[in-house]
């Protein structure tokens, strides 16, 4: 059967060279190696190891989801925190900087309130 489809993927790749030609010619040179190389309980050998590669690539890629998805799980938990700590630190300073302000306000006062009675006591 392999070697059929050969023959007649040599047929059409000949007398019409297109864009696709190259291609083509592999697939023949594919059929061509397979028709003489692999027998079936090969190719079922194959297919069954293929078969097992691929569901362990899909048990190793829910896994590393899982993984992934623990990492941002935490990542976002650590940014929420920082962010609770930063909005903490930010509202103390607001704090410290506004009571400052009003000790200068008021000592600025009493130092006007000094000077205004220094200078009429002085006149």
């Amino acid at each position: 059967m392999l070697h059929l489809l050969f023959s007649t993927c040599i047929l059409f790749a000949e007398p019409y060279p297109t864009p696709f030609t190259p291609l083509l010619w592999s697939l023949c040179l594919l059929l061509h190696r397979l028709s003489r190389s692999i027998t079936p309980s090969q190719w079922e050998n194959f297919s069954n190891q293929n078969i097992l590669k691929a569901e362990k690539e899909r048990n190793a890629s829910s896994t590393l989801r899982g993984v992934v998805r623990g990492v941002l799980d935490q990542t976002l938990e650590d940014m929420l925190r920082q962010r609770a700590v930063v909005d903490q630190a930010f509202e103390q300073r607001i704090r410290e900087t506004t009571e400052a302000k009003e000790k200068l306000e008021e000592h600025l006062a009493k130092v006007m309130y000094l000077c205004a009675r220094t200078h009429t006591h002085t006149q």
